[in-house]
């Protein structure tokens, strides 16, 4: 056995074992933290998704995205469509919150297409107690917004290129 090749032995069976374990662990078996990672954060509700098209197709809709929601999905995708359209969701979620869509995209000059959207998640009628008592002293809403603005144009037949930007809102009122 020459000389390199025991080397090289030496390397993987001596003091980099281990290492050489955790690193093979970790690439076969990534952890799942996706689920937890936006617990909690302001802005989670972005991560929900919108569409009802959409959503009942997974992950798969971001390569197609031929409606007015590819303005969350893709934006490239906006220069699918040939003519105005609009898209409204309306979700009810856990804890008397709902998440709201509207979107509409508009096919322009110059080959470009313009979408709008915005996505809402409200909380109304949250009871607050300044003391230990059955009747709350009063209530307040919570609503997150997302307004986006989107644009596409193509490349060629088969390649568009699209962005979009967020504005972000948050607030809360007393009713």
């Amino acid at each position: 056995m020459d000389e390199m090749t025991w080397q090289a032995r030496r390397f993987v069976a001596g003091r980099h074992l281990p290492a050489s374990i955790t690193l093979a662990l970790i690439l076969i078996f990534p952890f799942n933290t996706a689920a937890q990672t936006g617990a909690g954060l302001p802005w989670a509700f972005l991560r929900l998704g919108v569409g009802a098209r959409a959503l009942s197709m997974g992950g798969a809709f971001v390569a197609m995205a031929d409606d007015p929601s590819a303005t969350y999905w893709n934006p490239a995708g906006l220069q699918q469509m040939n003519h105005l359209r609009f898209e409204f969701m309306n979700a009810d979620l856990p804890f008397d919150q709902s998440l709201r869509f509207l979107s509409g995209a508009i096919p322009l000059r110059n080959n470009l297409t313009f979408g709008v959207a915005w996505i809402g998640l409200q909380v109304d009628q949250i009871e607050a107690r300044t003391s230990n008592t059955a009747e709350p002293d009063f209530t307040f809403g919570s609503s997150q917004n997302a307004f986006l603005i989107s644009l596409s144009k193509p490349l060629n037949q088969l390649l568009a290129v699209g962005g979009s930007m967020k504005f972000l809102q948050s607030r809360f009122a007393n009713f």
